[in-house]
């Protein structure tokens, strides 16, 4: 069930506010450049059902599923010291960092993966700057409602 925001005093409360799906998706709108204040006045317009609704072009839907693609064992986890059968059929080769192993398939990466540091960085801090940016925005749109008051988002 979506939650309705209704900006009165008695239901600003975090219960009614905000669910745990609906700050994860202001923090990925944050990334794009959009706040809360924008999340709620979009909301309020939606709600309001001045549009027309045609029926669309398309009656029926392919849906193609393609499995497969390695399994871990192939790639970058090839196990070298499991029994044989938890390990893949292709062998395995060492990187330059010690300990560490790839697939043999991947004798390109294991080359670079003592470089790989720098993806790992920013795949760690991705997240946090969304969550910057949802922290920004409800910081932006309570500043907003303590000034303006908690009536019409327009």
């Amino acid at each position: 069930m979506k939650n309705k925001l209704y900006l009165k005093r008695e239901n600003l409360s975090a219960k009614h506010l905000l669910g745990r799906r609906d700050f994860l998706q202001v923090g990925m709108m944050s990334g794009l450049g959009l706040t809360l204040t924008d999340l709620l006045r979009t909301e309020a317009q939606g709600a309001q059902k001045n549009y027309v609704s045609k029926e669309g072009q398309a009656k029926a839907v392919i849906h193609i599923f393609l499995p497969g693609g390695m399994a871990h064992q192939e790639s970058f986890d090839p196990k070298p010291y499991a029994p044989l059968e938890y390990r893949g059929p292709s062998g395995n080769i060492a990187t330059k960092l010690a300990g560490v192993r790839f697939g043999e398939t991947f004798k390109e990466t294991a080359k670079i993966e003592a470089y790989l540091w720098l993806i790992k960085v920013v795949s760690a801090v991705a997240p946090l700057m969304g969550l910057l940016g949802t922290v920004t925005g409800m910081i932006n749109t309570f500043q907003a409602i303590t000034l303006y008051g908690t009536g019409d988002p327009k």
